[in-house]
């Protein structure tokens, strides 16, 4: 019975995986959005690929120690131990 619920819960959480990430992203996004707009100086449109920016900084994260590490976990939202299998399966 507890080797059934192990394998079921694997299996909820390797499907929930994305689905946290991409909650993550989402939020990264409107921080990031936000940041940019408040930056621009014209009220054109802005132009960006959040998605290209969250995985340049999880490429940097991997390399990150210390508060490093907690600052771009922060930003992006995600549990810098889990974020490279996430987004691994996200992706």
């Amino acid at each position: 019975m507890w080797n059934s619920n192990a394998r079921a819960l694997e299996a909820i959480s390797k499907t929930m995986a994305p689905i946290h990430l991409g909650d993550s992203l989402l939020q990264f996004s409107l921080d990031l959005y936000k940041q940019l707009k408040s930056e621009s100086s014209s009220s054109g449109n802005i132009f960006y690929s959040p998605l290209s920016i969250a995985a340049a900084l999880s490429m940097a994260l991997a390399g990150a120690r210390n508060n490093t590490a907690k600052q771009i976990a922060d930003a992006l939202h995600v549990n810098s131990k889990e974020v490279h299998k996430h987004f691994a399966r996200f992706m």
